[in-house]
């Protein structure tokens, strides 16, 4: 798989911004619309940023493939990271253990809270780890409540790492995993399944696979404070109009 689907992996390293427009432009909100050009890929990248005035971001993501044959996607999603202060996660969707899209009938969907780190599950040889998947809404917080809110439209594939992916990547063993001060959030549309029906072996069946193809997905971005109401309540309100 590493090798068969590498063109991927250094996809946003050759993504190159072609233009910046804002869209719309209101008293109480701007739309930002940002058209990328995935050149390894021959593939676009459209990302639109709809700011309101009470802090919240709606964030839609749209890729479109080219002519060029390509593998199917690990995964469509977008990874960023925050303070290590917010090492605290409240979700709304499948857990509590981590699950996958073709493993995640033993997950039942409820509100679960737990720390940043408890999410992380330590494998003999440090790899992808810890999603949880139809997730409603997550919260990353410190212990007062203050933090950020993620709130699927409708649903999101959700992980959150004390480590980057490079850290993990280049990990054999995990005590080679360096304890860093920001944490890595990975706001997923999807990622395919883990496969290996027999012991590993077997390939990703084909219903749990992203095939090249158009894609989008949305989200909501909201701060948190202390005095804000529980985040499920929060997490059903709309943006400021």
């Amino acid at each position: 798989m590493p090798k068969r689907l590498e063109i991927w992996k250094t996809a946003p390293q050759n993504q190159r911004v072609e233009r910046v427009t804002i869209i719309e432009f209101q008293a109480t909100k701007i739309l930002i619309e940002v058209q990328s050009k995935m050149t390894s890929l021959d593939a676009e990248y459209l990302t639109q940023y709809t700011i309101y005035g009470n802090g919240d971001i709606v964030i839609d993501n749209q890729f479109t493939p080219g002519d060029k044959e390509l593998p199917e996607l690990p995964r469509f999603g977008m990874q960023f990271s925050i303070p290590r202060e917010y090492d605290q996660m409240s979700w709304y969707g499948r857990g509590p253990h981590e699950s996958y899209w073709d493993r995640k009938t033993s997950a039942s969907v409820d509100v679960y809270t737990g720390s940043i780190t408890e999410q992380f599950h330590d494998y003999l040889r440090p790899q992808e780890n810890g999603n949880k998947t139809d997730v409603r809404w997550v919260a990353f917080h410190n212990k007062k409540g203050e933090g950020l809110l993620a709130v699927g439209l409708p649903q999101l594939s959700m992980s959150a790492w004390p480590q980057t992916m490079w850290d993990i990547e280049q990990a054999d063993h995990p005590n080679e995993l360096p304890n860093r001060e920001t944490i890595t959030v990975n706001l997923d549309h999807r990622q395919m399944g883990v496969g290996g029906d027999n012991s590993w072996g077997a390939p990703i069946h084909e219903e749990y696979t992203l095939p090249v193809g158009k894609y989008s997905y949305s989200f909501r971005l909201s701060p948190l404070t202390k005095r804000h109401k529980p985040f499920p309540e929060i997490s059903k309100n709309g943006p400021l109009k």
